[in-house]
């Protein structure tokens, strides 16, 4: 089964197109049969640009960048250059891209890399780049909830 997912449009939503084998019912043979949908989530034009554009933002170099996907530096050139993504690693993108957008609400995105590697009180020391690689991601999720809506955690 392959799949390819691309963003039709700046603004319009992502959409991914699954090639799934099925069974011809005259030959016996598999036949590819297409199918295209989209996914709730809508984010700008994702290619390569956007992906070195959204470290670039964020202050990192590529190694750094790499950790906060989990994924190889060199996987990382690869997808900055123009290699499409895993669909594991475009998930990872999104959500980081989605972090990023809700951290710019609350802290300046110049700040984001200097953010993510600073030991944080409030996650008992750690810093935000740990959470993310420990999969507690939701923890940052709900310190930015807190900080919008002005209620105390």
């Amino acid at each position: 089964m392959a799949t390819r997912i691309q963003s039709p449009s700046k603004s319009g939503p992502l959409q991914a197109t699954v090639v799934k084998p099925s069974r011809s019912v005259k030959s016996g043979k598999k036949q590819p049969v297409t199918v295209v949908a989209e996914a709730s989530i809508s984010v700008d034009n994702l290619n390569s640009d956007m992906v070195a554009d959204l470290r670039k933002l964020a202050g990192m170099n590529q190694t750094m960048f790499a950790r906060l996907i989990s994924i190889s530096t060199r996987t990382l050139a690869n997808i900055e250059s123009g290699h499409e993504p895993t669909e594991s690693v475009l998930r990872r993108i999104i959500e980081i891209r989605r972090l990023f957008d809700s951290l710019s609400e609350v802290i300046s995105p110049t700040t984001f890399g200097k953010w993510l590697t600073t030991p944080n009180p409030a996650f008992d020391g750690f810093k935000p780049i740990e959470l993310i690689d420990r999969g507690e991601i939701d923890r940052l999720w709900s310190m930015i909830y807190f900080l919008k809506s002005g209620v105390a955690s």
